[in-house]
């Protein structure tokens, strides 16, 4: 299997406890040596917790990492309640969720109508030393989403 990694952590072996269970469909690899699954089995969509950026021909992908927590509730709530609508998951999904400590701006409202047109522009504004310091932690990792009074680079939005 040419994208795992090959030190495995506990994750990633808990990910790929279930692909002998007949949870996936097997192809044969780039050359035809082996055969890799098709699709990876996975409890929680690791492409919203760990979030991607990429450039391909004619097509751009930018998801920004969401928390473990909201993304777990969200899950559950679509599988106990499939016509669960994408406001109610919005509720439960507050938003992006950057590892390092960045205070998004984007206004709550532009990010859920951006969320459901698949055109998300999320900003966020980093934090300085001197504010660490002085342990003034109000970015979106502790779950406070700030809006900027003055944010103008959302304008274009």
């Amino acid at each position: 299997m040419r994208y795992t990694e090959s030190r495995l952590s506990k994750y990633a072996e808990l990910l790929l406890s279930e692909l002998g269970q007949g949870t996936a469909d097997w192809v044969p690899n780039f050359d035809g040596t082996m055969q890799e699954p098709k699709m990876l089995p996975a409890r929680l969509p690791n492409i919203l917790l760990n979030g991607t950026t990429g450039i391909a021909v004619g097509m751009a992908t930018d998801i920004p990492p969401h928390n473990l927590r909201e993304v777990a509730k969200a899950a559950i709530t679509l599988i106990e309640q499939p016509k669960t609508t994408l406001d109610q998951l919005l509720d439960i999904v507050q938003g992006p969720d950057y590892p390092t400590e960045a205070e998004i701006i984007t206004p709550r409202a532009k990010f859920a109508k951006f969320t459901k047109t698949g055109g998300l522009r999320a900003y966020a504004r980093g934090m300085d030393q001197r504010r660490r310091r002085r342990g003034d932690h109000r970015a979106a990792a502790s779950g406070v989403w700030r809006e900027s009074a003055g944010a103008d680079c959302c304008a274009d939005a």
